[in-house]
């Protein structure tokens, strides 16, 4: 009776150790939940479902009777395709995880270079959920490792290495969004040739120098005024427009300290562009556009656009902070002084420096008081601190509570 005793025992605990070792495979599609129960789990994996891995724990009572690793078993035939590049893999546990055992033991290695990616794993529910995500490379074939050193909490083991292969999507070709009008202005009489290419915005957030065909353009540019030239780019439908202005040659006039004229042509065409209100609007629109979007900060966006539209075409469109003027300026031949007696329209004023450059750049109009260097009318980016007026009066060679003071200023001799 005794030995009958000993075999029943004995079966029961064969039963419980076999029911132990089951494990659950979880299908995550559409917020819906398909579980399958097998001895051995088999996971078939698809794009537009999510890793999931559940495994089973059993009671403390009975864990002492029971082994100590849990088995699951991943399809290895197949390789996933067309995986999405930000695509966030989640592995679920039914009992929550050893945070210490995840560490190195989830991977994701790049199979055509064998080198391991920089994943990110964030834990979830309690620490049954791993979130893996990686800076894929599109069209690459990645493996993504889930060791068996991974473990739970209670100890409990994966008897086996877990892993998928898988193929990311092809990099989509990036698309123009937007060209903007392009601004410029020459002399009378000056030889002007068309740009080849064009700045254009890219739907990934890049700017890319694009190929443009002027279809449309004025038959002669000889007179002063402004043409508008349009042409094509591939891949863009709207036009491309260029509107070019062309001064008349100005009367040469002697100058002197009371009589202030702008010391060269540039310098007087920069003068009588700022002198007309829509032209001043139209540089700040501009200048805020080559900011992103940005209303603060844009007083050498302003000045430089200024300053293209009245003949430096020179001058980069990605010129942003007072260094870089300063620079791009003198590089151009463009004088420094500090004599403000010389100060002539259509110079570029630079105030106090604190460490890297200037704190402002603004362009010099006229002397409110006349041979008094205290107060100037100037025009800058700062309108909207003054009744939203572009042209406005402003410190010059002493500081105030909010503005700095003028320190040098450069010119075009």
């Amino acid at each position: 009776m005794k030995k009958h005793i000993k075999n029943l025992a004995r079966i029961f605990i064969i039963c419980t150790v076999f029911q132990s070792l089951k494990c659950n495979i979880v299908f995550a599609k559409e917020n819906t939940l398909i579980k399958t129960n097998a001895e051995i789990g088999s996971l078939k994996i698809t794009n537009d479902v999510d890793y999931n891995l559940e495994v089973d724990e059993k009671s403390p009572t009975e864990h002492n009777n029971l082994s100590k690793s849990v088995s699951a078993k991943v399809n290895t035939d197949s390789t996933l395709a067309s995986v999405s590049v930000n695509k966030v893999w989640k592995i679920k546990f039914n009992n929550e995880l050893d945070i210490n055992s995840v560490k190195n033991n989830v991977r994701i290695i790049d199979k055509d270079t064998n080198e391991e990616s920089n994943i990110s794993i964030d834990f979830q529910e309690n620490n049954k959920t791993l979130s893996v995500s990686c800076k894929y490379s599109p069209n690459k074939n990645y493996t993504l490792i889930i060791n068996k050193n991974v473990k739970s909490k209670t100890n409990k083991y994966l008897n086996s290495e877990i892993s998928k292969d898988f193929i990311t999507n092809k990099a989509i070709e990036a698309t123009i969004t937007h060209i903007a009008d392009i601004n410029l202005a020459i002399q009378e009489k000056e030889e002007f040739e068309l740009p080849t290419t064009v700045d254009a915005l890219m739907s990934d957030g890049l700017a890319k120098q694009v190929n443009v065909n002027w279809s449309d353009c004025p038959e002669n540019i000889d007179v002063p005024g402004t043409y508008v030239f349009c042409g094509e780019v591939s891949g863009y439908e709207k036009k491309v427009l260029l509107n070019l202005i062309v001064f008349p040659t100005p009367i040469e006039k002697p100058s002197d300290d009371n009589d202030l004229q702008p010391r060269g042509t540039l310098n007087k065409n920069l003068y009588d562009y700022l002198m007309n209100e829509e032209n001043r609007q139209s540089v700040m629109k501009r200048a805020i556009q080559l900011h992103d979007g940005d209303l603060s900060n844009n007083c050498v966006y302003f000045s430089s656009e200024a300053l293209r539209r009245a003949g430096l075409n020179k001058l980069p469109q990605s010129v942003c902070n007072t260094v870089q003027l300063t620079n791009n300026l003198k590089s151009m031949g463009w004088s420094i002084s500090t004599d403000f007696s010389k100060l002539r329209p259509g110079d570029i004023c630079f105030t106090k420096a604190y460490g890297y450059g200037p704190t402002h750049a603004y362009v010099f109009m006229e002397w409110v008081n006349p041979g008094k260097y205290d107060y100037a009318y100037i025009c800058d980016n700062q309108g909207s601190e003054y009744d939203n007026q572009i042209y406005h009066k402003r410190n010059v060679n002493f500081a105030t509570k909010d503005k700095d003071p003028t320190t040098y200023f450069m010119y075009k001799p």
